[in-house]
């Protein structure tokens, strides 16, 4: 359970940052100086991608090898959504923090996509909380770790009913 409780820790830092960038979204602020939501931003999409990361590696590649077809269609679509949300955040940040597009030069377009970035992200984080983490912590054994195959147990397991 201590990888699952990691998750929730990281989707809670996550939302804390998300929180205090749209604090930072004002345009007086934002024609004043930009550093301040530059470097909440950049913390942000870092702090995302390793997220992003481990759930990937520690989540989805177990539960992709499980024998349910429902599942793995669960888990691959979660995972088809987590690259997408991925790769938005990165052109995102490509676009807004290496400095090609001033923030100053267009505050009104940078704050509407970066509420729809932070937006999209806490979507996304609801539909793990409520849908992916429920079915880890139903497979998981109760010492809280994988089974060692998880094919041969969800046979047994589907089996048995």
């Amino acid at each position: 359970m201590a990888a699952v409780n990691n998750l929730h820790e990281q989707h809670r830092e996550l939302l804390k940052l998300a929180h205090d960038i749209a604090a930072l979204l004002d345009g007086v602020q934002l024609a004043r100086s930009c550093t301040a939501v530059r470097l909440h931003l950049s913390a942000f999409s870092r702090k995302l991608r390793v997220h992003l990361s481990l759930e990937d590696r520690f989540v989805c590649e177990h539960l992709l090898r499980h024998s349910d077809p429902a599942i793995v269609a669960r888990v691959s679509r979660h995972k088809t959504e987590m690259r997408s949300l991925r790769d938005r955040v990165a052109n995102y940040a490509n676009r807004w923090l290496s400095g090609e597009v001033e923030i100053q030069k267009k505050p009104g377009h940078f704050v509407e996509e970066t509420k729809s970035i932070l937006d999209l992200t806490s979507l996304r984080f609801e539909l793990e909380e409520s849908d992916l983490y429920p079915l880890v912590e139903q497979i998981l054994t109760p010492s809280g770790t994988w089974p060692l195959d998880l094919v041969a147990d969800a046979d047994e397991t589907r089996n048995a009913g």
